[in-house]
């Protein structure tokens, strides 16, 4: 857990091959963390950060993941590939950022996505 410290950019090092769950909600991220391969990384929760922009390559370290808490940033970018390594991903929140469009198949390789929520954004 790397909650609420004010954090404005992380790298971390790796592998992390035990890393389950990583939390770094309340900081001052703008981009998403560079994270190493963490192969059972099944919760990655950055909520309330500065983070704009998801690109392709942001999770292809954690294939594994479960749940993406990318809540109350402002992203108004979700690239068309972000998501296409997560087949195992159940839940995404996106709600309260910035975004007024999605490409079409974004969440084509989500096939077992269960929860989706984009509320309060400008779709």
């Amino acid at each position: 857990m790397i909650d609420g410290n004010h954090v404005n950019g992380v790298r971390l090092a790796g592998p992390y091959a035990r890393l389950v769950r990583l939390t770094m909600s309340f900081n001052s991220l703008t981009e998403l963390p560079v994270l190493p391969d963490a192969p059972k990384l099944s919760l990655l929760d950055v909520t309330n950060n500065y983070i704009s922009v998801v690109r392709d390559a942001s999770f292809t370290c954690c294939r594994m993941l479960r749940h993406l808490c990318l809540a109350r940033n402002r992203i108004t970018s979700v690239s068309v590939s972000a998501f296409r390594f997560l087949t195992r991903l159940t839940e995404i929140d996106l709600a309260d950022n910035r975004l007024s469009a999605l490409p079409s198949s974004l969440f084509r390789a989500c096939s077992t996505l269960s929860v989706l929520d984009l509320s309060r954004n400008r779709l």
